[in-house]
């Protein structure tokens, strides 16, 4: 780092100091948790002091940090190679700069690190990683399937690069990776099939790492439109594809994964019910569920011809509910995608104010009603270790 990012952090630093120290985190009761809590390091504002802010609050909040590589991938030099060194060098500068707040604010927490092998629209093979993240895919990669054998050969290598650089405990090899199933299923069972080979040999390398693929929730439930229009394709026949593909898909996943945002699917009630499925794939397939992403807006935002409905209340419960829940259950971890408000810092659009207001803490780092019972949870004793 340079000595003029090391001065904004430094300021960051103290700024979150002086907010965090009105927060009351009570001492744990003697009670402990079973899972990890964690966010990703979205800053509030895209700059060297957002991001200093983001990770104080990391620091001070949560006990895991979840870095999202979701720009593509490097198809070409990974093909040939697993060392990452020899990789594009904007992939080897985002990666440094990430490992680099890791290591000045968060040495000692627990890494979740997510690779993807599908493309932002979810219907194909990722975009390339080359001198800038999410170029169009070169030839001969444009026209290959996910069951080629380049494509496992390359995204294995691609792994064990990644396994080596971030030393992950927690190593993510597809996001809401069943998106692709409702989007675009002919090419789903090629997608298990790269899934199952880079997960077994993976496996053998690194026998304790622990290894899944995500999956969105809310799309195995049927909530969203394209799972929805898949169901109504095959339900006749076949009522129960969606969950049977996530129960198939975690014959290669350590743990259950979830991303899920009941607040937006249309009808979805965000209480503990809403997860009686989890509940029950979780006893189906004999894996332990972890929240990978999730979230419930503090403030009622109008997305198209849409209102997600959200007070900092509602939030609470939410927050609530799904720790308890996490607790009684004996979750892996739970990771709350954004930690502090964003706002309009990101622009106006759709997708952005989707999440602007899902931090636990609010624009000016003050702390809303979720994240007090947040911290409570965090108070707790962690006990076992990530695979258990």
């Amino acid at each position: 780092m340079t000595s003029a990012i090391r001065r904004h952090l430094a300021i960051s630093r103290a700024v979150v100091a002086l907010l965090l120290a009105v927060i009351a985190v009570p001492a744990s009761a003697q009670q402990d948790r079973s899972f990890r809590l964690g966010f990703t390091p979205l800053p509030p504002v895209y700059s060297n002091f957002g991001r200093g802010i983001v990770y104080n609050y990391i620091s001070a909040a949560a006990d895991l940090v979840s870095h999202t590589l979701q720009d593509g991938v490097p198809w070409n030099e990974a093909l040939l190679s697993s060392d990452w060194r020899t990789y594009p060098s904007s992939l080897r500068s985002k990666w440094s700069e990430l490992a680099a707040y890791d290591s000045y604010f968060i040495p000692n927490h627990a890494r979740y690190v997510s690779i993807h092998p599908i493309n932002y629209a979810y219907d194909g093979l990722a975009e390339y990683w080359g001198e800038q993240p999410a170029m169009p895919l070169p030839a001969p990669w444009s026209s290959l399937r996910f069951n080629n054998s380049f494509v496992k050969l390359a995204y294995l290598n691609y792994a064990i690069a990644t396994v080596e650089f971030f030393h992950p405990a927690y190593l993510g090899l597809g996001v809401e990776s069943n998106i692709l199933l409702a989007r675009a299923p002919q090419v789903w069972g090629d997608y298990k099939e790269l899934n199952a080979f880079v997960y077994t040999e993976l496996k053998r390398r690194y026998p304790d790492l622990v290894i899944f693929s995500s999956v969105q929730y809310e799309h195995m439930l049927g909530l969203l439109h394209d799972s929805n229009s898949l169901l109504q394709q095959v339900g006749a026949w076949w009522p129960t594809v969606l969950e049977d593909e996530v129960a198939s898909l975690m014959h290669h996943s350590d743990l259950l994964v979830l991303s899920t945002y009941p607040y937006m699917a249309y009808g979805a009630q965000q209480n503990r019910a809403h997860y009686d499925k989890a509940l029950a794939m979780s006893a189906r397939t004999g894996r332990r569920i972890a929240i990978e992403q999730t979230g419930a807006t503090s403030e009622s935002i109008q997305i198209y011809y849409s209102t997600l409905i959200g007070t900092e209340a509602l939030q609470s419960a939410f927050v609530s509910m799904l720790l308890d829940l996490a607790a009684s259950e004996h979750f892996a971890f739970v990771v709350n995608f954004v930690a502090i408000d964003y706002g309009q810092n990101y622009g106006t659009d759709a997708v952005a104010m989707t999440w602007a207001y899902t931090g636990l803490f609010r624009l000016d780092g003050s702390t809303k009603p979720a994240a007090t019972i947040w911290l409570e949870h965090l108070a707790r004793h962690l006990t076992g270790s990530p695979a258990q």
